[in-house]
């Protein structure tokens, strides 16, 4: 939490479709988007909710302990990475990065970055809206 204000998180969708995630204020005022490209992890299909995330996909997962950062990447090699840093208020973003790149670089990457591989892999848990390992 920031300031003097109790914050929850909130999905949202734009005028034009297009979904973000934002930061509501407590006095209900103030709506920001955070800067990032979420994906949906739940939609709704007539009246019943659908969620977007496959429970079985396994996820290798980075941990930055210093600046409590994590990120994680689909083993499948599918480009769907979850992740949460200070951008994203904390809060747990779920994402699909283009193929430019490798799994391989992409971890790599993050090992420079000062980033540690866990050991287990990471599985989406919807009931505690979180990535578990």
């Amino acid at each position: 939490m920031e300031g003097d204000l109790d914050r929850e998180r909130y999905d949202f969708e734009d005028e034009n479709s297009t979904y973000l995630l934002a930061e509501l204020s407590s006095d209900g005022k103030s709506l920001l988007p955070l800067p990032c490209k979420p994906l949906p992890v739940w939609t709704l299909k007539g009246q019943k909710e659908h969620l977007n995330v496959n429970l079985n996909r396994r996820f290798d997962v980075f941990v930055h302990t210093v600046e409590n950062k994590m990120w994680a990447i689909a083993q499948d090699d599918s480009g769907f990475v979850f992740f949460r840093n200070k951008n994203t208020k904390g809060c747990l973003v779920y994402s699909q990065v283009n193929n430019s790149k490798s799994k391989g670089v992409r971890s790599l990457e993050k090992l420079a970055k000062g980033y540690v591989k866990q050991l287990n892999d990471g599985l989406f848990d919807p009931i505690k809206f979180d990535l578990l390992f």
